[in-house]
């Protein structure tokens, strides 16, 4: 029997900056939940290197070395790195990174110097073999032939070859993918699509984060997509001008050669003294049916609008701050649409106008709406 732990968001930065040594860091139970596996695949956001940060991006993440002390003793031995702040500081940060883990003895996932570096798979060679993969979707860290950077989802194609590769060889096939929309509970559609098919390809599970807060889980038949794990150790002002992003899940998975299982410890994050703690599991985390999803997007795509305008105006108050709703809508909302979720925003936009979201579950539909207020 093998157990990988699975945590939310990573980074050693802003408000847990000075977090490094702290010894209550973590609570015993969320310790003892991570340190009962035999591996934790721990999502590092942002580079462990001291490298001047990109100028093209507007909000860098770069985590100082002491983070492998706290990242050790949650068992963190596997990190993923497939993320949109791995590059943050360039070339030099990823490799920084990659040197760091290979001297403290950790496996690596999701990056490389090139596409087939970053496509290589971490084999846990127990219980008919357990194969893991990375994905991300941020376009400022895609990998190809000769460039250092993230397997990008949009090679649909190779990431398909890879999982149907792996489960020819192994038993076991996970699937970690950093993506979707910020502050988003419900996945957009085209990401639970993207989902669904990494199962009918052959994994067994789709584990994803990127979103900062938790979102809904689907069974198909024996297999699971967890849409996202939310935050674990990871706090910003950025992120704090948004509901529920104090919220986070562990998931730990238990594979015989024949049986996966799993279980789960809803964490929160303790603003008065920057810790981690065991928390209370959402509304929203549960096992949604496809027409739960249908029902409540609409609604969502809603508070993805409202959310992207609190998160523009934090960003650039001075071009933000003034705009009336008109201006919102017809200078911003319309071109994220097109941008963000295309069609899929503007049909939720318009099926929220008719209300249809109000067929759906009464507590998921409260917890949607508080969300977004």
């Amino acid at each position: 029997m093998t157990k990988i732990a699975f945590t939310g968001d990573i980074a050693f930065t802003r408000h847990f900056s000075d977090s490094c040594f702290k010894e209550d860091l973590l609570d015993k139970k969320v310790e003892n939940f991570l340190s009962d596996a035999d591996y934790t695949v721990v999502n590092v956001e942002g580079a462990i290197s001291t490298a001047e940060g990109r100028s093209d991006k507007s909000i860098i993440h770069a985590n100082p070395a002491d983070c492998v002390h706290p990242i050790k003793k949650m068992n963190g031995n596997i990190w993923n790195l497939a993320n949109n702040h791995i590059m943050d500081c360039g070339d030099e940060g990823m490799r920084s990174t990659l040197d760091i883990a290979r001297e403290n003895n950790v496996q690596t996932i999701g990056v490389g110097e090139n596409i087939n570096e970053a496509a290589k798979p971490v084999i846990i060679d127990k219980d008919g073999g357990i194969a893991i993969i990375s994905v991300t979707n941020s376009t400022h860290a895609v990998s190809d032939e000769k460039t250092p950077g993230c397997l990008m989802w949009n090679y649909d194609d190779r990431i398909k070859a890879e999982i149907e590769e792996l489960k020819s060889k192994y038993r076991w096939c996970i699937v970690i993918c950093h993506a979707g929309a910020e502050f988003s509970h419900v996945p957009l559609p085209f990401v639970r699509k993207r989902y669904r098919n990494y199962i009918k390809y052959g994994a067994d599970a789709v584990i994803s984060h990127h979103p900062h807060v938790v979102q809904g889980y689907e069974k198909v038949c024996d297999k699971i997509i967890f849409y996202s794990l939310g935050n674990f150790i990871f706090d910003t002002d950025f992120q704090r001008i948004q509901k529920f992003t104090d919220t986070g899940m562990l998931i730990k998975l238990e594979f015989t050669e024949t049986t996966m299982s799993w279980e789960n410890l809803p964490v929160h994050i303790n603003r008065e003294n920057n810790t981690v703690q065991e928390g209370e599991s959402p509304a929203i985390f549960r096992n949604l049916s496809p027409l739960q999803y249908a029902l409540l997007w609409p609604l969502a795509a809603k508070g993805l609008c409202l959310n992207e305008r609190k998160k523009r105006v934090f960003l650039k108050k001075e071009k933000f701050g003034s705009y009336t709703k008109w201006d919102w809508f017809f200078k911003y909302d319309l071109d994220k649409m097109k941008k963000v979720a295309g069609r899929h925003t503007m049909a939720g936009r318009i099926l929220a106008f008719f209300r249809l979201w109000k067929l759906a579950d009464k507590e998921l539909v409260n917890y949607v709406i508080e969300s977004f207020r």
